[in-house]
């Protein structure tokens, strides 16, 4: 049964790093909620899909994709307009936008089954991991989702962050 929520992004660790996180907080399950399941440059080609899956395999941690709760791609364009006024990047944006939480919480957040989400892990899993790309989790929608999931069940969320991490 669900007791708690963790999230974690792709950039700044390795294959290597990301594993030890994720072991280290006793996950059995990554969500992956990334529409695309890739990320550009090679310091991160274990971040794609296949390679993400067989890491997840071998240390043990099952995988599951849900790509209802990626975010669309016009909101992601909208993100990205708020970047480039705020002269930052998807790598270095420290929060989404208020526009975006408002078109990610009512196209996304208030259409998702959380219930049926919840309902529908498997018996052995108590703790899982939304996973998304940012390294900080307010820079991400994977901090809605996990929000919202901790209003809606009451659990327990923490963020993993890469080793050596100093917010900017």
């Amino acid at each position: 049964m669900l007791s708690r929520i963790t999230t974690i992004g792709v950039y700044g660790f390795t294959a290597e790093t990301f594993v030890a996180a994720l072991t280290g907080a006793s996950i059995d399950m990554l969500v992956d909620v990334r529409m695309r399941r890739g990320v550009r440059g090679h310091e991160y080609a274990w971040a794609n899909k296949e390679r993400l899956i067989a890491e997840m395999a071998e240390a043990g941690i099952q995988y599951l994709h849900v790509r209802d709760l990626a975010t669309p791609n016009t909101i992601r364009k909208s993100q990205y307009q708020a970047d480039a006024a705020e002269h930052t990047t998807q790598r270095h944006r420290q929060h989404v936008s208020s526009a975006f939480r408002q078109a990610y919480g009512e196209q996304v957040l208030d259409v998702f089954d959380f219930e049926g989400f919840r309902n529908s892990l498997p018996d052995d899993v108590s703790s899982i991991a939304l996973m998304c790309v940012e390294t900080e989790p307010e820079a991400c929608h994977r901090s809605l989702v996990s929000s919202e999931m901790h209003q809606r069940w009451g659990l327990p969320v923490v963020n993993l962050l890469p080793p050596g991490y100093e917010p900017e």
